[in-house]
């Protein structure tokens, strides 16, 4: 009794664990016109399914190859507007792998002279380049011909010594796939790797790219299907994969033998990592598609060994990447001949279903690439969201649109390699003229923002929401009244030892509620502040008090003239609010000094106009709003920490204070962050890790949240997407 062969076998058992849905369904359409004969063309279909027996089979419950019978083709009736509806609909029709059969034949009649044959197979019994050999026994059975032998694709089983060798090139390169950086996509919770409901964007690389692409590949001596493979690669590590990885289908076929049907293809993950000295960007492309080619060929001899039998703890799954890619030349070859009937053939057919992210499908004909992006459009099936579910935002989806820019993005960048293969890859082109424009163009004005400040947008929440808690520091709570108040006579204080327009106070006070109040005060009183933050090394705040000529320092340790207290800036017992103009936009609000990193610290000084600005764009970007809590996490001489600190005071939100101290303790964080129901948190990715390892997770509080600061990674942007309702990356704030 025939078994299934490996390749068979790991499809078999993954739809027997999976919901698989169309996942592993292959179509292909014949587009006839002129006089056609059906009862020819149905005894065409009868002949090829029998006289090749892997399209008359079926799997047994104990993985056992047993034939079954194909049914004559159907026939429909279907309107010239309703034939790519009912052709899609016909693709993605189930297969019971149980019962069989595996492969079917439907004539669409939309009109007297016009068919459409759509061939539909499982994977199990087909593979692409089955294809080729399945309309020319077609064509030859319509005509009367008889059909060539079909030679049986045996399983091919490898022996001990194939597997001690792919097992030392997988632990030598490793298996660790990781969620693509691709435009405007957030990567999924599940990895990617799980079958969905998808979409296609079919495309095609003319005759005149077909032919250039051949001189190149010629040139560079590699295949065009490594040219290819390169600038895919190319492309995704533009978009910042640091070693992009596609699965890539190979065939197990002996080159030069005649082709039967049926599967014998076996797909594997391809990595590729730019070696050398400097940054793979300034790699020539000609440098880099001999890379993908060198590590595609190391690849090539272990071809016919299923990962998971070499790669332990592979949890069921229908893809082994991400992202996928497949590439298939057709032979050249005649058309297929069905006498007077002129013929058309699409080689693609996209079942609705995929089975990972996105999948890149290639044709290599006569008369250009054909080409197919197939892609995620919602989650993947048995994880369907209920209404309301957090999961259903599209999260780990792609867009039409965007899988536009992606193969407009990959045909601009392969352009430009093949018409200079020296280029550099951070200098291949990518973007077309709008979105070259959109990049390059500043943010338009926005002077109303820009207007205004934050001792005046503070005022304005005081006086609408006076009850409203402003504050939470330490387990204390600060309506915005008693905030308003504490700042007024700070400001008031500070005027009376000379602070005002044109005069720099340093902050040099631990996180808590004195130094923020510090903090605003200052900025009431019309000066500019400077963080002097405790923690940092003495020597650089002495540097900086004395470069920054500091008159004034707020600080719990006053060490002689112009050190002051917060006590002595506290409200005095029966005194009045003290009323202050308001800082005018033009003024300073801060101060920030420079790492030094390239020479000695720099001041940078920032207006109230600037800090209004930042503060009003995020703030209607994100959606803000009273309901909002914010974890003030950020040291004081970080420019973020204005955002954490400021930005919910002047959107009638609430700033929780994290104490000296428990600001690198991930525990207590995260307590921190669920006992007061924190809706906001920013935080650098190394941050982000503390929490995460701390055990932040979905059924959390956080809403949003904002990375910046560090690269943020594939894995650990998915691990954010699971544990928090929104992840916004800041590139600069």
């Amino acid at each position: 009794m025939t078994q299934l062969s490996p390749a068979q076998h790991g499809i078999w058992l993954t739809e027997r664990m999976l919901d698989t849905g169309g996942a592993y369904q292959l179509s292909l359409t014949v587009d006839l016109t002129g006089p056609l004969d059906t009862e020819a063309l149905d005894l065409a279909c009868r002949t090829v399914a029998a006289h090749h027996p892997a399209l008359s089979s079926t799997p047994g419950p104990d993985a056992s190859v047993r034939p079954c019978e194909v049914p004559d083709p159907r026939h429909v009736d279907c309107a010239p507007g309703e034939l790519d509806a009912a052709l899609a609909e016909e693709r993605a029709a189930p297969f019971d792998t149980e019962t069989g059969p595996l492969c079917r034949f439907t004539l669409f009649r939309a009109g007297p002279e016009h068919h459409v044959l759509l061939v539909s197979a499982h994977h199990l019994v087909l593979d692409g380049q089955s294809k080729d050999r399945l309309v020319a026994d077609l064509a030859a059975a319509y005509r009367g011909d008889p059909l060539p032998p079909a030679p049986e694709i045996r399983p091919q089983t490898a022996g001990p010594e194939a597997l001690v060798a792919a097992r030392a090139y997988w632990e030598e390169r490793g298996y660790t796939p990781c969620p693509p950086v691709l435009p405007g996509f957030v990567p999924p919770p599940d990895g990617g790797m799980v079958a969905a409901p998808g979409a296609e964007v079919p495309f095609r690389l003319d005759g005149g790219r077909r032919a250039a692409l051949a001189e190149a590949a010629l040139k560079l001596g590699v295949t065009r299907f490594e040219l290819l493979l390169a600038a895919w690669h190319a492309l995704l590590l533009r978009y910042g994969n640091p070693a992009p990885t596609t699965a890539v289908e190979l065939s197990l076929r002996p080159p030069g033998t005649p082709v039967g049907i049926g599967l014998a293809v076996n797909e594997l993950p391809l990595r590729i990592e730019a070696t050398g000295p400097g940054r793979p960007l300034r790699l020539p492309f000609e440098d880099w598609v001999r890379t993908v080619r060198d590590e595609l060929r190391a690849l090539y001899p272990h071809r016919s060994v299923p990962l998971g039998q070499v790669v332990r703890g592979l949890s069921p799954r229908t893809a082994l990447a991400p992202l996928s890619l497949s590439y298939r030349r057709r032979p050249a070859a005649a058309p297929p001949d069905f006498g007077a009937v002129t013929v058309k053939t699409r080689w693609i057919g996209f079942s609705g279903t995929v089975r990972n992210l996105l999948h890149l499908q290639l044709v290599d004909d006569d008369d250009g690439i054909h080409g197919s992006v197939q892609f995620r459009t919602a989650p993947p099936f048995g994880q369907a969201a209920e209404e309301g579910d957090p999961d259903a935002d599209g999260t780990g989806c792609l867009t039409t649109d965007a899988v536009h820019r992606i193969v407009d993005h990959w045909t601009r960048l392969l352009d430009g390699a093949l018409a200079d293969p020296t280029t550099l890859l951070g200098d291949l082109p990518l973007l077309d003229g709008d979105e070259l424009r959109d990049q390059l163009a500043a943010p338009a004005p926005r002077p109303e923002l820009a207007a205004r400040t934050v001792p005046a947008l503070l005022a304005a929440r005081a006086q609408e929401t006076p009850d409203a808690i402003a504050v939470v520091a330490d387990g204390e709570q600060v309506t915005y009244a008693e905030l308003a108040h504490r700042v007024a006579h700070s400001a008031a204080g500070l005027r009376r030892y000379g602070a005002g327009p044109g005069t720099l106070v340093g902050i040099g006070l631990p996180r808590g509620l004195d130094q923020l109040v510090a903090v605003l005060g200052t900025l009431a009183a019309g000066a500019a502040h400077l963080p002097l933050d405790p923690a940092y090394p003495a020597e650089r705040l002495a540097f900086v008090r004395e470069d920054a000529g500091l008159a004034l320092r707020i600080t719990h340790t006053p060490e002689g003239a112009g050190d002051l207290t917060p006590a002595d800036l506290a409200p005095r017992a029966g005194a009045p609010v003290p009323s202050l103009p308001l800082p005018e936009p033009s003024q300073p609000a801060y101060v920030l000094y420079t790492s030094g990193s390239t020479g000695l610290p720099k001041g940078v000084e920032v207006p109230h106009s600037a800090l209004a600005n930042v503060l009003g764009s995020l703030a209607e970007r994100l959606g803000s709003s009273p309901q909002d809590r914010w974890l003030a996490l950020t040291s004081l001489s970080f420019d973020i920490a204005a955002v954490e600190l400021l930005l919910p005071l002047t959107t009638g939100g609430r700033v929780v204070l994290v104490p000296e101290g428990v600001h690198r303790d991930g525990p207590a964080l995260l307590e921190l962050i669920r006992h007061e129901g924190v809706t906001h948190v920013q935080a650098t990715p190394s941050g982000w890790r503390l929490l995460l390892e701390a055990g932040l997770d979905r059924t959390g509080p956080v809403v949003t949240a904002l990375v910046g600061g560090e690269a943020l990674p594939a894995p650990l942007a998915a691990r954010l997407t699971a544990a928090t309702g929104r992840l916004v990356r800041q590139l600069r704030v």
